[in-house]
């Protein structure tokens, strides 16, 4: 399942293209996540998430940058990216 989930991706994903990820990436840490990662194409951000270890070597993991949550725009669309179920936001109103 793991080879048809990455190759499903890297069909649309570009090495260019920006990826957030929205917590919970994996299950397990080490060896295996980190091949994982490797092998999805994109400049890969994690939005961590409650199965998402605190880690300081993100960036050794594959990370390009790691947050426990992001305010983005895009096309002028303010989006709020987050693992958790929220009532409130940054911006909603």
């Amino acid at each position: 399942m793991d080879n048809a989930l990455i190759r499903a991706c890297n069909d649309r994903v570009k090495a260019n293209d920006t990826v957030y990820v929205l917590g919970d990436f994996a299950m397990e840490s080490g060896v295996k996540a980190k091949n994982m990662l490797s092998r999805l194409q994109g400049r890969k951000i994690l939005i961590r998430g409650n199965h998402d270890l605190a880690d300081d070597d993100w960036a050794e993991q594959g990370w390009s940058e790691v947050h426990d949550a992001l305010l983005i725009e895009v096309n002028q669309v303010p989006l709020y990216l987050h693992q958790y179920p929220l009532r409130d936001w940054p911006g909603k109103w």
